[in-house]
């Protein structure tokens, strides 16, 4: 008799299922085995060898399980053979159970290899904690495109915690060697929803050149932050620098409403003065109160 497989998956007879059952098996006192040995590159070869499944379950738990004995790199190397996303994302879930203030203290971005730099960088983007930000803003640094953009994501979604590092993400968005992580910082910008965020940029398109992708999305934070303060919400022409009158623009577009406000508040203070001058003649005693 044969025995079917979860709907959408291949049929599988009752030996073929048999004959996996006993492989992994043999592949999980394989593991055990290493582990009792502590032979750290056999266990990363067998990884590299293994199917997704149990077996490379254990194996990165107990790369977990030994980070202080081995450190984090043996974690890292798995992560960036691996090509199984499920299987990859385990090993994420599992590190970041973790102290995790401890493992970004246990990253080193330079001494990587650019494989291992992709997978370090994505853990500091997940880590959530304050000191993770320094490191991702040295990754801005790496030569590897990829790592500057998951960087950039990273410190994008401190929100306001990375409030001191919106300048490194301007400088990023105006003068990277790669156009798509110069798009990738402006989004950050954007994604961080902060007024702030937005006025940087924006002083920025003032002082130099700004590629157009990047101006679309200056133009969406515009949208939506508009004139929140004074000297903000001028629409730039793609590619042109400010003229150096922005400050002044606010009073030269509003000058007639001031005056006219002036105005207003001094007729309004002449009649309140003459209505109470009329109403001292008419109301003697009362007036005479203390209040």
């Amino acid at each position: 008799a044969e025995e079917k497989a979860p709907v959408g998956g291949p049929e599988i007879s009752a030996h073929e299922r048999e004959q996996q059952v006993a492989a992994q098996t043999k592949a999980m006192a394989q593991v055990e085995q290493l582990f009792e040995e502590e032979n750290l590159n056999e266990i990363i070869s067998l990884y590299v060898a293994l199917p997704a499944g149990r077996p490379k379950q254990r194996i990165i738990q107990g790369l977990i399980d030994h980070i202080d004995d081995w450190g984090i790199e043996p974690v890292f190397a798995v992560a960036a053979l691996e090509t199984d996303g499920k299987m990859f994302r385990f090993a994420m879930r599992l590190l970041l159970r973790l102290d995790r203030t401890k493992i970004c203290h246990m990253i080193e971005m330079e001494s990587y290899s650019p494989d291992l730099q992709k997978v370090a960088v994505t853990v500091l983007a997940e880590l959530g904690v304050r000191s993770s930000l320094t490191k991702l803003k040295e990754s801005l640094e790496i030569s590897d495109p990829i790592v500057r953009s998951v960087a950039l994501n990273g410190i994008a979604r401190a929100g306001r915690a990375a409030l001191s590092y919106i300048p490194d993400l301007v400088q990023t968005a105006k003068g990277d060697p790669n156009p798509g992580v110069r798009l990738a910082a402006a989004g950050a910008l954007e994604s961080m929803n902060l007024i702030e965020a937005y006025q940087a940029l924006d002083v920025q398109s003032h002082k130099s050149s700004l590629e157009p992708k990047v101006l679309e999305v200056l133009d969406r934070m515009r949208d939506k932050f508009g004139d929140s303060s004074e000297g903000f919400g001028k629409k730039r022409t793609p590619g042109k620098a400010d003229d150096g009158k922005a400050g002044s623009g606010f009073l030269q577009k509003n000058s007639k409403n001031i005056v006219s406000a002036i105005i207003l508040v001094a007729m309004l203070a002449a009649a309140g003065w003459y209505a109470h001058k009329i109403w001292r003649e008419y109301n003697p005693v009362i007036v005479q109160q203390p209040w």
